[in-house]
């Protein structure tokens, strides 16, 4: 990345009108896939025993088949990614993850692909669904910062034709809260960030968590002997007992205990609150694919979640269906 020929194809790129620089990374996309799809078949693996023991087993029109020697259960080399079974192209997917990652809402996309409205709504949460599985977390180490942030509970995408029952009178978007402070009628998403700037960005519960809630989301990733450094909520006393860890409690109305804050948690709140403004209000069973998203953006992941693998085919379309998420 350092040699002439980057920087000045970075100068020319500058140059470039909004559109004319959309088409160019999107061919470079395009060759980038056909790399990726190259290295994926060098490195497969059983998607169903995550064995390496397989053979090819014949072609399905122009789609190789691979068979296991372990299970011996036949698959393609996309099977249980969020584009298994779909009839449209690599390249049309990698278009989509782009303006997806680029904040286009969906009726934008629709313009640019050629694609309905329900078909743009559905790959969304496919690859939200991807994210939110391969992103997990495995570790906190070091000084962690740890803190909630909460977003209003909303009902936005059900419909009473749907079979949805509201549970409360509606109101218009934006309206003040009914009780002051934190209440039942708010989702607390959890947030934890550590000296490797690892994160952890999950909903955990309606109002403020317990340490039942503490210990589910963060309880078995943060490494002993590590530094918590949170508010005076007294739940993460709990939680850093449980996790062997030193526990630095910034009391209210201070900023720092000696050398320790928490900046860099609150940084990422403000972070999370201009990321999720474009989205006018997101319900609160999708809320948890959303904080996944923009983990992904914010860890800078350079894999490119078309190709990441599920437990199971990403097919569902009764995504309306859902209950609310929450770790």
């Amino acid at each position: 990345m350092s040699s002439p020929n980057y920087h000045e194809v970075l100068a020319l790129a500058s140059e470039l009108k909004e559109n004319e620089r959309l088409k160019l990374i999107l061919e470079i996309s395009k060759t980038m896939n056909d790399v990726l799809i190259n290295k994926k078949a060098k490195e497969l693996c059983c998607p169903y025993c995550d064995r390496s023991r397989i053979v090819k087993n014949g072609k399905n029109k122009t789609t190789q088949r691979y068979l296991c020697k372990t299970c011996l259960k036949s698959f393609i080399s996309v099977t249980n990614t969020p584009i298994y079974y779909s009839r449209k192209e690599i390249n049309t997917w990698s278009e989509y993850v782009h303006l997806l990652f680029q904040g286009y809402s969906l009726r934008e996309t629709i313009k640019i692909i050629p694609i309905s409205l329900k078909t743009a709504f559905l790959w969304r949460h496919k690859i939200l669904d991807a994210l939110r599985d391969n992103l997990k977390t495995k570790e906190l180490c070091g000084q962690i910062q740890a803190d909630e942030i909460y977003f209003r509970e909303s009902f936005k995408g059900n419909h009473s034709r749907d079979g949805f029952i509201m549970p409360r009178k509606p109101h218009r978007r934006g309206t003040p809260a009914k009780f002051r402070g934190i209440s039942k009628m708010q989702v607390c998403v959890l947030t934890a960030l550590d000296s490797k700037k690892s994160i952890i960005i999950e909903p955990s519960c309606m109002g403020r968590p317990g340490s039942s809630d503490l210990l589910r989301v963060l309880g078995s990733v943060i490494k002993k002997d590590s530094v918590l450094v949170t508010d005076s909520l007294f739940s993460y006393k709990t939680l850093s007992s449980y996790s062997k860890s030193k526990h630095v409690a910034i009391p209210t109305g201070s900023r720092r205990v000696g050398s320790y804050n928490i900046q860099r948690i609150n940084n990422l709140h403000s972070k999370v609150k201009s990321f999720m403004r474009p989205y006018k209000g997101v319900s609160t069973k999708y809320l948890s694919n959303y904080m996944f998203l923009f983990k992904y953006i914010e860890s800078k992941c350079e894999a490119t979640p078309i190709f990441f693998r599920g437990t199971k085919p990403y097919f569902s379309t009764n995504f309306k269906g859902r209950p609310p998420i929450f770790s």
